[in-house]
């Protein structure tokens, strides 16, 4: 293998934790004029992701979506985009703020050095491969409507699956991540040679391997899901089953832009290293990460925009929270006395029965 195809690989997936070293040199160079645009940029996602992945975690549970296994793995999803927003977005901030500086050491530090990049990186994967998941049980409740394959438990038992796969893949994460001195400052270093030694380029070859397989996998389940839509003959009346296709019809485009935007966020993330020319510019460098890590607030904005479900189940949420969304949206209503009168959540309740 060639130097230059060495270098496009490790490229591929190579984080600023693998190459700390490196980039503690320049990343200093990135803090200065519009730092405080790109801070508040990533505060503005960090808080939309927060919030909007905890409601769909509540909405899933009290709307008792946790039933259908399409929901089970959207609420997957929405986990794996916490754990991006509470470990990693974090530290996006703190290296805008003081560089590649680990602010904390001892074995504390350590651990914390070890744990950031490993959950970072496995999330990511929870997430191809839920999607994968998710794709799988419209593909079969489309093409074989009348028998249930994917039942309740083989989605739990693929939920389980995905999450340890994920976490095999990427522990190397957490024995290679070291704190060294670099002058006067501390950085987290993770050096994957050290592990694979000659071998890593089959371990690069094997996740690219893997995450090109499970998109031409999840691209071919839909053409043929798709085609299968279109082929189907039903007159859309009143009918149980012509809302059931409109349902069926609804949450496949769902899942297609949720699909969509994952590439579109992700894909500077793993090819930028390969395709662009390096250094990377501080604008590219930032703009790499704030796209990949704007996935984790858009997909709850998916969810509101194409399932009336979660619309339903945000707003419940927003009236509590906060007082300008209590006089809009429905109106509570009461039951022939005023002591019978229905809370914000019981109405969403009743809403959510209608659906």
């Amino acid at each position: 293998m060639t130097m230059s195809t060495r270098k496009n690989m490790s490229g591929l997936f190579m984080t600023q934790n693998e190459n700390s070293s490196v980039n503690f040199t320049t990343s200093v160079l990135c803090f200065g004029e519009g730092s405080f645009l790109k801070v508040l940029a990533y505060v503005i996602i960090l808080l939309v992701s927060l919030a909007g992945n905890s409601m769909t975690i509540a909405v899933v549970f009290r709307g008792r979506l946790h039933r259908s296994n399409v929901h089970f793995f959207l609420l997957n999803m929405a986990i794996a985009d916490l754990v991006v927003t509470v470990v990693y977005m974090p530290r996006m901030v703190v290296m805008m703020l003081y560089g590649n500086s680990w602010l904390v050491t001892g074995t504390f530090g350590l651990i914390l050095c070890r744990t950031v990049p490993f959950l970072h990186h496995m999330s990511i994967l929870v997430s191809v491969f839920t999607i994968l998941g998710a794709t799988l049980d419209r593909f079969f409740a489309m093409v074989f409507p009348l028998r249930n394959i994917v039942t309740r438990s083989i989605g739990k038992a693929m939920l389980v699956v995905i999450w340890l796969a994920s976490a095999i893949l990427r522990s190397p994460y957490v024995v290679t991540p070291v704190l060294k001195n670099i002058g006067s400052d501390i950085i987290c270093s993770s050096n994957l040679q050290q592990f694979f030694g000659r071998h890593i380029e089959l371990y690069y070859y094997f996740l690219l391997g893997l995450y090109c397989f499970s998109f031409f996998l999840i691209m071919l389940l839909y053409s043929v899901s798709i085609l299968k839509l279109r082929r189907k003959k039903v007159v859309f009346n009143n009918t149980a089953q012509a809302r059931r296709e409109q349902a069926s019809k609804k949450l496949l485009n769902m899942l297609i832009v949720i699909l969509v935007c994952f590439i579109l966020c992700w894909f500077m993330y793993f090819f930028a290293l390969s395709i662009l020319p390096r250094p990377l510019s501080c604008e590219t460098r930032f703009f790499r990460f704030f796209l990949a890590h704007s996935n984790s607030a858009l997909n709850p904005c998916i969810l509101a925009v194409f399932n009336r479900r979660y619309r339903i189940g945000y707003k419940s949420f927003l009236k509590q929270i906060i007082p300008c969304f209590k006089n809009t949206g429905r109106i509570v209503f009461s039951v022939q006395s005023k002591k019978n009168t229905l809370s914000v959540w019981s109405n969403y309740h009743i809403q959510m029965k209608a659906i």
